[in-house]
């Protein structure tokens, strides 16, 4: 299992990195350096650390410096930090004005302390206090605690006369296990080469001397201690209760919505031989998805041509007139009534291989119509439940944003929240609305077409979830990659499900499905015997099944039963045999020709180890640098 985790979080690393790659802006690392100009002198450097149980280092700094002739501002410190070791905070200044930055030259790995005012300068020897704690996090390690600390920083800017610097320790330590280092950054000089150290064991205080200490030379003191030692200590795993409160709560949230608005009244499905009593084919299509589309709009040709209102002129194969034979009936439903007349335009004919480009709004403003007559107590879906849906998107990103941002600050690693949201949410959101869009229109697509967008939807889907879960497993813990990916799977559910219908609805529905699976199961005989009662049955029946997408199943069904030639179509063949097949090609020529004339005018188509921070002068906590400004 640990090997496991450790090639996910090394995978992780190595794919992160690479992104930092594209996004990210390469900072050149480096040390900083003395400034050989410096054109004042240092007189002394005081620094007094007490350590407390928790490891948290409360710092005080006196350093006296001579300016001299030559006017400055300030002076200033640069300590350095780690967010998965330490952190520097609580800085002070005294009387003197303090400006604390973590965004300078000096890379975002640095705690600036500025002090001075930009509006005046100082000569001549002046004294500074600055005092700031150190807030060491607790180690990884299950074995040693750990002691590394700068007891002079490396990177002072001028030599300095004398150096006093003493670090008091909460308890009593094995003393010989002490190690000191000086010189410049990465040596590991001995420490007698620059500095005397000597061992108040009564008062648990490593006390350290130096005289004319040149610029660029630093002191560390490091130890293995027995763990416990730190007594505990500050723990950023703390906040991964904040990520199991966001797979809790978020999910609980969701599913409390669509216990609410998200269940459908029962459905009780009818047996059915004819569409609903006075509905149009544009009716059952919006009612079945809950989407006017423009293949619900264009079933209206062929309803039309069925009532009698036009008829259909094949001049030549595959070009079609739309031939109007009456005005459509005033207590036909608003929106067929509006898109009837615009059809035409005070025109008798319509030419389907050169239609205006202004079609497009029409069919747009004809699905907005048919939106609006289901408002009210007509209302067909639930509206809290549309919002809830919706409200469902928001959290799902939200619960995402959650774990990333708490695993970068868990694993220290910044990028997590940055880069996870992003490779998650991504693939998530478009698979989540994928299936959304195949659940929701299951009875009125194609299974080729819903089995297609499905399966992209599923695998991007498992993609983000994959994704999710093997960072969180290899940054935090195993249990914690279970319980995101229950929460991500739990979300994904009460998106799809958060919808629901009407009591209106849900009895509407009952008689659509039930016609619907007439028209998936009927057999031969009893199809033969209601188009012997009505010769235009099968005609009637087909713009319905076109918007279920059962067209192709109706027009199978009767391949075997004659079905003439329906008086509102005039061809140009003489010899043409008319079947369900070929009616059936006719239906998809006009709707191909129309939706390409909707593309071409704008309109919708959519139908762990150690501590190891040191080793050498400067890499202990705290050091850094600084100088005058």
């Amino acid at each position: 299992m640990t090997r496991i985790r450790q090639f996910l979080r090394f995978s992780a690393a190595i794919f992160l990195a690479f992104l930092f790659c594209f996004f990210a802006p390469l900072q050149a690392g480096g040390q900083i350096y003395a400034d050989e100009s410096a054109n004042y002198t240092t007189e002394s450097f005081t620094i007094h650390t007490t350590v407390a149980k928790n490891h948290t280092m409360h710092v005080k700094e006196t350093i006296v410096v001579d300016f001299g002739s030559h006017a400055h501002h300030g002076i200033y410190r640069y300590i350095p930090y780690s967010e998965k070791q330490y952190i520097v905070t609580n800085e002070n200044a005294g009387d003197d004005p303090l400006n604390t930055s973590t965004e300078s030259e000096y890379g975002s790995g640095y705690k600036v302390l500025r002090i001075g005012d930009e509006d005046k300068t100082v000569t001549g020897e002046h004294t500074y206090h600055i005092s700031y704690d150190l807030v060491c996090y607790k180690d990884d390690s299950k074995i040693n605690d750990y002691l590394s600390y700068d007891l002079f920083p490396t990177d002072w800017e001028t030599s300095v006369g004398t150096v006093t610097s003493t670090l008091t320790l909460p308890k009593s330590m094995d003393w010989d296990d002490l190690e000191f280092y000086s010189g410049s950054y990465g040596a590991e000089d001995p420490i007698s080469d620059y500095f005397t150290q000597t061992i108040d064991k009564e008062n648990k205080t490593i006390i350290l001397m130096g005289d004319n200490v040149p610029s660029g030379v630093g002191a560390t003191v490091k130890a293995d201690l027995p763990e416990g030692y730190w007594v505990d200590p500050p723990s950023r795993a703390s906040s991964i209760k904040y990520l199991w409160m966001a797979i809790t709560i978020i999910p609980a949230v969701a599913a409390v919505l669509w216990f609410k608005y998200g269940r459908d009244p029962q459905i009780v499905e009818t047996v059915e031989f004819e569409p609903p009593e006075g509905m149009t084919p544009c009716e059952i299509g919006y009612i079945i998805d809950g989407s006017a589309e423009n293949k619900d709009v264009l079933s209206m040709i062929m309803y039309y041509a069925d009532r009698g209102y036009l008829s259909i002129e094949e001049k030549e194969e595959d070009h079609l007139v739309l031939i109007k034979k009456t005005e459509a009936d005033p207590k036909d439903p608003k929106f067929s009534r509006y898109f009837y007349k615009h059809l035409f335009n005070s025109k008798k004919t319509k030419d389907l291989s050169n239609l205006p480009d202004s079609f497009g709004k029409i069919v747009e403003n004809t699905k907005e119509k048919v939106k609006e007559q289901f408002a009210g107590d007509d209302q067909i879906y639930n509206k809290q439940a549309n919002f809830c849906r919706g409200l469902t998107y928001v959290l799902f990103a939200l619960m995402i944003l959650i774990v990333s941002f708490v695993t970068g600050y868990y694993s220290y690693t910044t990028f997590l929240c940055i880069f996870l949201p992003i490779i998650v949410l991504l693939p998530s959101i478009f698979g989540l609305v994928m299936v959304n869009m195949t659940f929701d229109r299951r009875k009125s697509m194609t299974k080729a077409k819903i089995g297609i967008i499905r399966t992209i939807g599923i695998v991007l889907l498992v993609i983000g979830g994959g994704i999710f879960g093997s960072f969180i497993f290899a940054w935090v813990s195993a249990a914690a990659a279970i319980g995101c990916v229950a929460a991500y799977v739990i979300m994904v559910l009460c998106s799809v499900f958060m919808r629901s219908l009407t009591k209106h609805g849900a009895e509407l529905m009952g008689k659509i499905l039930g016609f619907r699976r007439f028209i998936e199961t009927a057999e031969y005989d009893r199809l033969k015997a209601l188009s012997d009662q009505d010769p235009e049955y099968f005609f009637h029946i087909m713009p319905y099944a076109y918007v279920m997408g059962m067209d192709k199943t109706w027009a199978k069904k009767f391949e075997e039963i004659q079905i003439g030639k329906p008086d509102w179509y005039d061809g140009y063949d003489s010899g043409m045999v008319y079947s369900s097949i070929w009616y059936s090609s006719l239906f998809h020529t006009y709707t191909h020709q129309m939706n390409s004339a909707l593309i071409q005018s704008g309109g919708d188509t959519t139908g762990g180890g150690g501590f190891s921070g040191g080793g050498f002068s400067g890499g202990g906590f705290g050091g850094g640098g600084g100088g005058a400004w």
